[in-house]
């Protein structure tokens, strides 16, 4: 893989640099004999992601952070090289955030045809992907993009809204997690956003913490449940599955479903025998 040590943000810090997480994907382009296409469309993800997101941040850090320490869960952890894998990894909040950007920019439509319909624009925003990267990189985009929030009576308390769109954020995330490419990309996200809840835990309050707590536990349930059929469709390693425990088990004692204090571990629960994905070539 990298044959330097991989910079870290600051001395002692488990936080590695941009630099130190473009030069991991980079280094799996040589160790998978990508083609020249195949860097620069993973280049130029990384770039437009950046730029797109270039306002946004993830718990206080750029959210470029976010974007890659998915790519290096996707990379490290799961061994998948795939460059269209990995563009999906760092376009996975793209079209969910900035839709028209994706229009303009990737799609390069102009402002004034840009459709009014929010779910309109989420489509042309797949489809500009797939235009400009590959098939399946817009199909695992469009699983990971989050519907947009349907309307509810006026007089829905706060509350009841809250319970209605997580209970929708729940069932997307259980519908598309059959995938198994996308539970891949779903697992490393929840991982840095849910597992690495207590980096968030200082400068936020209580209240949101514990809806944040909450909202990863249940889609932990979600992603357990899969895991645990033993049907995902793909070889995975001793190292793999290893890491996929112990996550759970961390997840388990950091959030909760009440959101009020950390849970009991679950448990680990024997896994089936695991079948083998057809070739994304």
């Amino acid at each position: 893989m990298v044959s330097e040590t991989p910079r870290r943000e600051k001395e002692g810090s488990d936080v590695l640099s941009p630099v130190a997480l473009l030069n991991i994907i980079r280094s799996v382009g040589e160790c998978a004999d990508w083609s020249d296409d195949d860097y620069l469309m993973v280049e130029n993800a990384y770039l437009t992601a950046a730029a797109l997101h270039e306002n946004d941040t993830h718990r206080g850090k750029p959210y470029v952070y976010h974007l890659l320490e998915n790519a290096r869960i996707v990379i490290e952890h799961f061994h998948i090289h795939d460059p269209r894998i990995i563009v999906a990894s760092l376009f996975h909040d793209i079209v969910e955030d900035h839709p028209r950007k994706v229009l303009t920019e990737i799609g390069h439509i102009k402002e004034k045809a840009i459709p009014e319909n929010p779910t309109e624009r989420i489509k042309l925003g797949i489809v500009a992907i797939k235009d400009t990267t590959t098939e399946l990189t817009s199909v695992l985009v469009d699983s990971m993009t989050n519907p947009i929030k349907r309307s509810l009576p006026k007089r829905t308390s706060l509350k009841a809204q809250k319970e209605i769109y997580l209970d929708d954020y729940i069932d997307h995330a259980r519908h598309e997690t059959e995938v198994p490419y996308v539970w891949i990309l779903k697992f490393a996200d929840w991982v840095h956003n849910g597992v690495g809840i207590v980096d968030a835990e200082e400068g936020i309050s209580p209240k949101k913490l514990a809806s944040r707590r909450r909202k990863y536990f249940k889609l932990m349930e979600v992603l357990r449940a899969r895991f645990d059929r033993g049907d995902i469709h793909i070889i995975m390693a001793d190292d793999t599955i290893a890491y996929i425990e112990e996550q759970f088990r961390l997840g388990s004692e950091r959030l909760t479903e009440s959101g009020a204090e950390p849970a009991k571990s679950l448990g680990s629960t024997a896994i089936a025998g695991v079948n083998r994905l057809p070739p994304t070539t």
